[in-house]
C-alpha cells in the first residue's frame, strides 16, 4: 500500500486476528468481547446466573422491597420480600426474562 498502517497497529491487528481464529477453533464460538492492546478482556468477575438450557428458571427472593413513590424508604419502599424468577431465553449471549421485577412506580420513573 502507498500509505501503510503503522507497524505497531499492524502487529496488534495480527495478534487479535490470530487470537480470534484460535478462540473459534477451540470453542466453536466467535470472540465477542473487547480485545485491546494488552489482549483479550478478562472473564467477568461478577456473579452470573448459570444458563444450561433455554426455559430454565432460577427462583430467588430479594429482601429489598419495591418502591411505590418518590420519597424516603420508610414511606415509599415496601417491607415485603420480592419473589423473583429469571427465565433463560438465550444461552449465547446469556439472557434472561425477569417478569414483574419492577413496580409500576419504578417503571414510570425509568
Amino acid at each position: 500500500p502507498r500509505f501503510p498502517a503503522p507497524r505497531d497497529l499492524r502487529e496488534r491487528t495480527e495478534r487479535e486476528l490470530s487470537f480470534q481464529a484460535e478462540y473459534f477453533n477451540r470453542t466453536g464460538i466467535h470472540w465477542r468481547h473487547y480485545y485491546g492492546p494488552a489482549g483479550p478482556r478478562a472473564p467477568p468477575t461478577l456473579f452470573m446466573w448459570p444458563a444450561d438450557e433455554i426455559g430454565e428458571v432460577h427462583s430467588l427472593v430479594s429482601n429489598e422491597g419495591k418502591w411505590v413513590c418518590d420519597g424516603p424508604a420508610e414511606e415509599c419502599q415496601s417491607q415485603e420480600s420480592v419473589p423473583i424468577e429469571l427465565e433463560v431465553v438465550s444461552l449465547q449471549p446469556r439472557a434472561f426474562i425477569i417478569p414483574n421485577l419492577l413496580s409500576d412506580f419504578e417503571v414510570e420513573e425509568i
